[in-house]
């Protein structure tokens, strides 16, 4: 069924003692070259499913967690794969258990692994990069009073997790006390806020005292107003930093100041100067000339769980802190010894 100039091209090169051998030949060129999709396929592990095995997976292994409460969660694992949703915490043990059986995912070349920000993954995920560069010297970098994503982070078993996770291997645990960022009233104010901070050590740099600023609802906007526009006088970035996203796109939509407003959210990635707008998550690693903390209220921060949430918000600043109170201050703030700060009233201007 081949024509004249598919066989010439098949038979290209090639030279046979016998039409026999030819024939043979020409048979296996066309049977592989219909079946190759299908090599290919399974070559490359295109019939396994890592998703559905791991949902397998999930209902096989034994666990602590209750049995029906266990049950739940498999089924929300897999109603969200099933809209091609995954959470961040179950992309690790997935692709741990498709490099597990298809003997995939594994990069000896890779001698060093450095990973900034390390608080903010799971023992999951950092066993899984171990497991994917086994090779490689790994260095975990971070600060486990910056946990802003979890409230369940216990920064005195970090140590101890480490070395249960990665068994056998040499684990060596380097302090950096001195903070360099802010100025020492800033850097004493923040470390304030935790319950556990004589490590911390401010760099001898002077600079005025963070401002506490009470206002009520009404005048809120106005006073954060005034505030933006008396910093940008002398500051080249003004960061208001809110509690989540949501809370970011409701303030841009309402504050008016002398300069423009930039907001800030996840696909954004580059800063610009003047005026910004962004959650704090989105903060971690940056730092602003001058960081406005809004609606710092007993209403929004009230656990302790808030207090890696003020204390990231408020290292993220250079050389001026505002923190800015709708009716009543953040108890978390109250507790803070008054010599630390400048307690500002106001309904206006919250400039003195």
């Amino acid at each position: 069924m081949l024509s004249d100039s598919e066989l010439r091209d098949l038979l290209n090169g090639h030279h046979f003692e016998s039409g026999d051998d030819e024939a043979r030949f020409i048979s296996r060129q066309v049977v592989a070259d219909a079946f190759a999709p299908v090599y290919d396929a399974i070559y490359n592990d295109y019939f396994f499913d890592s998703y559905q095995e791991y949902g397998r997976f999930l209902t096989t292994i034994e666990t602590p967690v209750d049995a029906s409460i266990w049950q739940t969660m498999v089924e929300s694992v897999m109603a969200g794969l099933e809209q091609h949703q995954l959470n961040l915490d179950d992309a690790a043990p997935i692709l741990y258990l498709r490099d597990q059986l298809t003997g995939s995912g594994i990069n000896r070349g890779i001698q060093y692994v450095f990973v900034d920000e390390m608080q903010d993954y799971s023992m999951a995920q950092l066993f899984y990069l171990h497991h994917a560069f086994p090779r490689a010297k790994l260095t975990f970098l971070g600060d486990a009073k910056q946990d802003v994503f979890t409230s369940h982070y216990q920064p005195s078993d970090f140590i101890h997790e480490i070395g249960d996770v990665f068994k056998g291997m040499h684990v060596r645990l380097i302090e950096l006390n001195r903070s360099y960022r802010s100025t020492a009233p800033i850097t004493n104010f923040g470390k304030a806020l935790l319950d556990k901070s004589d490590h911390i050590q401010a760099f001898n740099r002077d600079g005025d005292k963070p401002q506490v600023i009470t206002t009520n609802r009404d005048q809120a906007i106005s006073t954060l107003a005034h505030l933006v526009d008396d910093l940008l006088t002398t500051q080249s970035t003004v960061a208001i930093l809110t509690k989540d996203q949501a809370a970011a796109n409701q303030l841009y939509a309402t504050l008016h100041v002398d300069q423009p407003v930039t907001l800030l959210n996840l696909n954004d990635h580059q800063l610009k100067t003047g005026c910004l707008i962004l959650p704090v998550y989105l903060a971690k690693g940056l730092e602003f000339d001058a960081v406005i903390g809004y609606d710092i209220s007993a209403d929004t921060y009230q656990s302790d769980a808030d207090r890696d949430i003020l204390y990231t918000l408020s290292s993220r600043a250079l050389h001026s802190l505002s923190l800015v109170c709708i009716d009543q201050p953040s108890p978390l703030l109250v507790d803070l010894p008054s010599d630390l700060y400048t307690e500002i009233k106001s309904v206006t201007s919250p400039v003195q």
